[in-house]
């Protein structure tokens, strides 16, 4: 295991160095800069600066004051390396080019900073090129996540670790707190953090729905809470762990769905614990979104797929089924879920309400 000791590797070739942050430090957050319409026609410039550019990820002054990078970056790009690493434009590697010509072929997405007029300004994209602007960096939270498989929430803004100097910019995220060598790992020459690590500090740094949420979307992908726990056991002491903990107690690695886990703490927060995701009724081979097993009470939540004529009729069979072998069915919609909870509470108190009288008559 890991221990989280300021290993924090140095930044350099960064103007605008800013003193060292704490971990809880506020960070910038500002929605990336909207992207221009790409330019048709002309001459392209990408075919010619591609051996006139820098190597990916690196300053050439960086380059020339540590040759330790140029090692590292051997093993980096061992493999394929992701294509933005070379898409991505810093402005000192398009200086030869007219401004007509390079805001013709290119997008600046930060300062400093571009991509081909061409090229999709999405989530991943943002991330690996911001890290071109911060040689040592290391993509973590929603940007590792993206790269582990998890997909991150619309409202995701790209992330990295810089160290104790690095400025700041519209559109990213800055962390300053240290990242352990063990728990940094390479993909496709683009460093993150492990996605223990990656867990871990969503699960910190997060508010605590947002947290769970993005738990759970680790355990859809294979990763365990006993994993999580041994990283947070791991990380004591460190800034956030409380309430990694708490996360811990409320991911459930069965949920399938953000509104199946809202609804589930909604009610345990409302007094009612007993309702556990995904319960199987074998006899019948269904399985319930949320349910008291005990007192065969189960809410269920409709998306939009559950609007289509076919499938509310299989819906209605499924549910008369279990109707008939004495479950009681809540059913929720977002309509409910948004503005009407309070009728959810209602129908569940009933139920229970009714049990009781069941069970003592």
């Amino acid at each position: 295991m890991h221990r989280f000791s300021p290993v924090t590797r140095p930044v350099c070739g960064v103007l605008g160095a800013q003193p060292a942050a704490t971990a809880d430090e506020p960070t910038h957050s500002i929605a990336p800069a909207a992207r221009a319409p790409a330019a048709t026609g002309g001459f392209s410039t990408r075919s010619a600066l591609s051996t006139a550019s820098v190597d990916p990820g690196l300053h050439r002054a960086s380059v020339a004051a540590k040759p330790g990078i140029l090692r590292r970056m051997a093993t980096y790009f061992r493999g394929s390396p992701h294509p933005v690493l070379s898409e991505a434009r810093l402005s000192s590697e398009l200086s030869a080019l007219s401004r007509h010509v390079r805001e013709r072929d290119f997008v600046k997405i930060a300062d400093e900073l571009w991509l081909p007029a061409d090229h999709p300004a999405d989530f991943e994209s943002l991330s690996v090129a911001f890290s071109r602007l911060y040689p040592d960096s290391v993509l973590t939270g929603w940007s590792a996540a993206k790269l582990h498989g998890i997909t991150p929430p619309d409202n995701a803004v790209p992330e990295l670790s810089v160290g104790p100097v690095g400025r700041r910019r519209r559109g990213l995220r800055i962390r300053r707190y240290p990242i352990p060598e063990s728990a940094i790992e390479v993909r496709r020459g683009v460093r993150l953090t492990s996605r223990r690590r990656t867990a871990l500090d969503l699960a910190r740094l997060s508010d605590h729905l947002t947290g769970v949420l993005a738990v759970e979307k680790f355990y859809r992908r294979g990763f365990t809470p006993r994993e999580l726990a041994a990283e947070i056991e791991s990380g004591r002491g460190t800034w956030g762990i409380a309430r990694a903990r708490r996360v811990l107690d409320d991911a459930h690695p069965k949920s399938e769905s953000p509104r199946e886990t809202e609804t589930r703490l909604y009610l345990r927060d409302a007094g009612f614990t007993a309702f556990i995701p995904q319960v199987e009724v074998r006899d019948l081979g269904y399985r319930l979104d949320l349910a008291d097993p005990r007192t065969k009470i189960a809410v269920e939540y409709d998306g939009i797929h559950h609007d289509d004529p076919l499938q509310q009729s299989k819906d209605r069979v499924r549910r008369n089924r279990l109707q008939a072998a004495g479950w009681i069915i809540i059913v929720l919609d977002s309509r409910i879920f948004r503005s009407q909870l309070d009728i959810l509470l209602h129908q569940v108190r009933a139920a229970y309400a009714r049990r009781a009288f069941e069970a003592a008559s």
